[in-house]
């Protein structure tokens, strides 16, 4: 069985591209702490390459940016190819069944203001007179 949970924070923001089917490819790193610390007290930090298509990898881009907080479900899988100098290089990339937005891209400052209590009130309401009980 091949299934990977992590919750992590987006190093950067997403690398997008496409297949050559045209399906969206969203591409980036989560920084995941360990659950210990180490002789200095402080918890490593591992970064996670993860790789998420179609639907996923629009949300991705349109709702994450660097720091946000995400969980993210998928599988393990590896890859080798040879790099621009001969050197044969192999990559693990978690690719995401499913991401969880536990933080949202920072919005620009919203225009709309919920009213308040006593602005919502109006003349037609009813008081606690009116209640049968």
């Amino acid at each position: 069985m091949n299934i990977v949970v992590i919750i992590g924070n987006i190093t950067a923001s997403p690398d997008m591209r496409f297949t050559p089917n045209g399906v969206k490819v969203a591409t980036f790193s989560v920084a995941v702490d360990r659950p210990y610390t180490n002789a200095d007290g402080s918890r490593d930090t591992d970064f996670l390459r993860v790789v998420a298509f179609g639907k996923l990898a629009e949300n991705i881009e349109k709702y994450t940016e660097k720091g946000s907080k995400i969980a993210v479900t998928g599988r393990i899988e590896t890859r080798s190819y040879t790099d621009k100098q001969g050197v044969k290089r192999q990559v693990w990339e978690i690719v995401a069944d499913r991401v969880k937005f536990l933080t949202w891209k920072k919005q620009e400052e919203v225009s709309y203001q919920y009213p308040t209590i006593e602005q919502r009130r109006t003349d037609d309401e009813f008081s606690n007179d009116d209640l049968p009980f």
